[in-house]
């Protein structure tokens, strides 16, 4: 469906390729994984520590815990077959990723 709704867009505004790539904006995704004993307690209190620290954004707890920051988010989920969470960031530039994940592990330990 993803493709179709592209290929529409370039026929529809005639566009190139790489024209209709440059008008979306661009995000970056960073993946990092911490072992449960370096966070210093079971998973189920650490995701929910992080739920309680950002409760003010309404976190999504469906499925670990996911906060929408206003440039990015994070996704903080515990693995099935490792004893590690698991964390996703997507935001403008790799740097700006990494760091939400740092801010958030920063507003636990803090």
């Amino acid at each position: 469906m993803g493709v179709a709704i592209v290929l529409h867009q370039m026929a529809s505004k005639k566009m190139s390729a790489s024209e209709c790539r440059a008008s979306y904006p661009t995000f970056v995704m960073s993946k990092q994984k911490r072992a449960l004993a370096d966070l210093g307690m079971d998973t189920e209190p650490f995701l929910e520590k992080v739920a309680n620290a950002f409760a003010h954004l309404s976190p999504n707890t469906v499925d670990g815990v996911k906060l929408d920051f206003e440039h990015g988010w994070v996704h903080m989920r515990t693995s099935n077959t490792e004893p590690i969470i698991r964390f996703y960031s997507e935001a403008p530039s790799a740097a700006e990723a990494e760091a939400l994940i740092q801010h958030v592990l920063s507003e636990v330990d803090g």
